[in-house]
């Protein structure tokens, strides 16, 4: 998954920030791009910190190994950056390694950007914000309002009936892989009722025997995955929620491709069924 880059150590804390220096990295997107560079060996990388920008520009947000990244507004490149750099869509993502350590710091990255982005102005009285010193929050100088990232619990479903595994495909968006039953915790709800009430809602099915598998920091949509493992419990007739799922349907683990990128957390956990059962 994107958070296993070992041997690589990737350091969040935000009391650990410091001044911008030589030998650090760049992070600057726009919308749904992020600006990478070729080096000489041809390949993709993150852009090197230039000294012709005023250091104060630069936005801490974590470190690899001794390696820290830094956030750049758009408005602050230069003609000569410009001149080596490119734009290009978020998910470049999947062509590298989860070892690489690539994923994991376009896609925390972009949260922390896409986070900072919308609170630009206060959401309680519509003063502009600022950067809060202590630690990673925006504040308002003017009604004292604190803004924390926002990360939002979500659930994703491997339903088990037998050696076989249930997947769907969604009905929104363009991604249309088969994949796990998922969705957000609901307020007021704890994490295993949201399991049992997704999968009632998206596919008309009593689950037991829920069974912990692990969880995954998702930054492009803000969200904390936690992945179960559950047993059929009834009837394995399915019945789709149309306007979340296009199909589902139960697999084998003989009609499953194998998925070597395993990126995400649904993926891994279909994988895990797939060579369990093959």
């Amino acid at each position: 998954m994107i958070q296993d880059i070992a041997p690589h150590v990737f350091h969040n804390a935000y009391a650990q920030k410091r001044s911008i220096q030589r030998g650090d990295k760049i992070l600057c997107f726009d919308q749904n791009q992020i600006l990478l560079y070729k080096n000489k060996n041809g390949e993709y990388d993150f852009l090197g910190f230039d000294a012709s920008i005023a250091t104060g520009l630069f936005y801490y947000l974590f470190s690899v190994d001794q390696t820290a990244y830094f956030l750049l507004d758009r408005q602050y490149l230069t003609n000569k950056i410009m001149m080596k750099c490119t734009f290009l869509p978020i998910q470049i993502f999947r062509e590298f390694s989860s070892a690489s350590g690539f994923p994991m710091i376009i896609i925390t990255g972009y949260h922390i950007y896409h986070w900072l982005r919308k609170n630009r102005f206060c959401g309680c009285c519509g003063h502009k914000t600022e950067y809060f010193a202590s630690e990673r929050a925006v504040y308002c100088p003017q009604c004292h309002n604190i803004i924390y990232p926002q990360i939002a619990p979500a659930v994703a479903v491997a339903i088990l009936n037998g050696d076989k595994i249930l997947l769907a495909k969604s009905a929104q968006g363009n991604f249309r892989r088969f994949s796990l039953i998922a969705g957000y915790v609901e307020v007021g709800e704890t994490i295993e009722q949201t399991v049992h009430r997704e999968v009632k809602e998206e596919v008309g099915l009593e689950v037991k025997n829920l069974r912990y598998f692990q969880s995954q920091p998702w930054g492009l949509t803000g969200i904390e995955m936690l992945g179960f493992f559950v047993d059929l419990a009834g009837s394995n007739k399915i019945t789709l929620q149309k306007n979340e799922l296009a199909e589902a349907r139960w697999f084998s683990a003989h009609e499953i491709e194998p998925d070597l990128s395993l990126h995400s957390l649904s993926y891994t956990m279909i994988e895990t069924f797939r060579k369990k059962y093959e």
